[in-house]
């Protein structure tokens, strides 16, 4: 398989991934004081996208660097980031030369990354000895509704022969045991724990919509009835879809050093 380019989510990307502003300062105020981050200091976001990630840094005075597969989501974080340093290129195959930068950023990506260890080799690479990797992720709990009607809809989507699996890692374990593997040393570290509010109409349609890059690779004919399947049980299950239900939040960094 090959890597996921998010060319078309350019459109909505910033309405559906937008993070809470109190969890947006406290990310950015987690990777500067982590990484370091003064001036003088070189940082490389490997996904960079439309800059949900880099932009809070650049305007905390960060030197930051963007890499990204999708020229449509670089052109989109060019537009609102004048004298970007913005590079078009494949996370594996990075066009910098060794030990380029003290730090580098990886947020949500390393499951649409093909080729994740080799991603994490060459960031390795660029990164000076001794440099960091912040690997930023978010977690929830399995036993709430976002993470039920989740597992649901896999389960049929799978039982009419698809797969919602992207290219990349498919489990943030399997990262941890490559990083073990290389002798990195890994600390978990949390960053922010917040309440969003799911209404499972709301949820339903935007798969309808295919907002969410796992569904990009289903027929229309499977996407539809998965989504009408899922309906009918989340009707079973919770009556009316459009009742708001709380789901907790949290946003974790692995901080990784690397060895050498």
């Amino acid at each position: 398989m090959k890597s996921l380019t998010f060319d078309r989510a350019v459109s909505y990307y910033d309405r559906t991934r937008a993070l809470p502003r109190e969890v947006s300062d406290a990310l950015t105020d987690a990777l500067i004081e982590l990484g370091q981050l003064q001036p003088g200091r070189r940082c490389l976001e490997v996904g960079a996208g439309t800059g949900r990630i880099a932009l809070p840094l650049v305007a905390r005075g960060v030197d930051m660097v963007g890499v990204d597969l999708s020229l449509a989501m670089l052109a989109r974080l060019a537009s609102k980031w004048p004298h970007a340093q913005l590079v078009q290129a494949d996370a594996a195959c990075l066009p910098f030369p060794d030990r380029s930068f003290d730090i580098a950023l990886m947020v949500h990506v390393l499951h649409v990354i093909a080729d994740w260890k080799g991603a994490l080799v060459e960031v390795q690479r660029v990164v000076r000895p001794g440099g960091l990797l912040l690997h930023v992720w978010n977690h929830r709990r399995q036993d709430d509704l976002a993470s039920r009607l989740a597992e649901r809809f896999r389960v049929i989507v799978e039982a009419g022969g698809g797969s919602l699996d992207r290219p990349g890692a498919r489990r943030r374990e399997d990262a941890l045991a490559f990083w073990a593997e290389q002798g990195w040393h890994t600390e978990e570290i949390e960053v922010a724990r917040w309440q969003e509010d799911l209404m499972p109409a709301a949820h339903i349609q935007s798969l309808r919509d295919r907002v969410w890059s796992g569904t990009w690779q289903l027929s229309d004919e499977l996407l539809a009835s998965a989504v009408d399947e899922l309906t009918r049980w989340a009707q079973a299950e919770l009556g009316s879809l459009e009742q708001s239900y709380p789901i907790e939040r949290l946003m974790m960094i692995d901080f990784v050093r690397f060895s050498g």
